[in-house]
C-alpha cells in the first residue's frame, strides 16, 4: 500500500513537471514571437526613415536647382535691362551731337553700368540664399533619416537577442522538466531487491536456524 501511494505521488510529481516545462515551452515561445515580431517592425521603420529622409533630400535639392535658376535667370534679365538702357542712352547722347566715349556721358555711363551690376546681383542674392537653405535642408534629411534608421536598427537587433534568449530560456525550462519527469519515472519503477536475514547455526540443534 505504501509503495503504491509513493508510486502515485512520484507519477503526480512527473506530471506536474512535465505540464510545467510545457508552460514554459509554450510561455517563452509566445514572447519569443512577439519580439521577433518587433525586431521586423522596427527594420521597417528603419527602412522607412531611410527612404522618406532621401527623399526629403532629393525634394530639397531640386528647390536648390530651381532657386539657382531663378537667381541666374533674374540676373539675366536685370542686365538685359540695363544693357538696353545704356544703348538707348547713348543714342540719344549720338542723335543729340554728345558723345559719350568721353568727359561726363562716359563717366555717366560707367557708373550706370556699376549700378546694373549691383541689381543683376542683387537681384540673384535672394534665390541663392533659398538654394543654399533647401541644400542644408537635404544636408539635414539625410543625417535625420540615418539617425532615426540607425536607432531602429538597434531597437531590432535588441528584439532578436531578446527573443533568441528567451527561446533558450524555455528550451531549458523545458529540458530541466524532462529530466525531472524521467528522473521521477525511474525512481517511480525502481524497487530495491529484498536482503535475506542473516541464518545462525546452534550447536546444540543442528536443524535450528534464526
Amino acid at each position: 500500500m505504501a509503495i503504491a501511494t509513493s508510486t502515485a505521488l512520484i507519477i503526480a510529481a512527473v506530471v506536474v513537471a512535465v505540464a510545467a516545462g510545457a508552460s514554459a515551452y509554450v510561455s517563452s515561445e509566445s514572447a519569443a514571437q512577439a519580439e521577433e515580431a518587433q525586431a521586423k517592425a522596427s527594420k521597417a521603420q528603419a527602412t522607412y526613415a531611410r527612404a522618406a529622409a532621401q527623399q526629403r533630400a532629393l525634394d530639397e535639392e531640386a528647390a536648390a536647382e530651381a532657386a539657382d535658376a531663378a537667381g541666374k535667370a533674374q540676373r539675366a534679365q536685370v542686365e538685359e535691362a540695363g544693357r538696353r538702357r545704356l544703348l538707348m542712352t547713348g543714342a540719344l547722347a549720338g542723335a543729340a551731337g554728345v558723345e559719350s566715349t568721353e568727359g561726363s556721358p562716359l563717366a555717366g555711363n560707367l557708373e550706370a553700368a556699376s549700378l546694373i551690376q549691383y541689381n543683376a546681383q542683387l537681384a540673384e542674392y535672394q534665390p541663392k540664399v533659398q538654394a543654399w537653405s533647401d541644400r542644408v535642408g537635404a544636408d539635414r534629411a539625410r543625417f535625420e533619416g540615418q539617425l532615426t534608421g540607425g536607432l531602429n536598427d538597434y531597437q531590432s537587433s535588441l528584439f532578436k537577442s531578446r527573443a533568441s534568449s528567451t527561446r533558450a530560456y524555455g528550451t531549458i525550462a523545458t529540458g530541466v522538466s524532462a529530466v525531472g519527469a524521467g528522473a521521477g519515472t525511474y525512481l517511480g519503477g525502481y524497487k530495491p531487491t529484498p536482503t535475506a536475514s542473516p541464518s545462525y547455526y546452534n550447536p546444540g540443534n543442528a536443524n535450528l536456524l534464526y
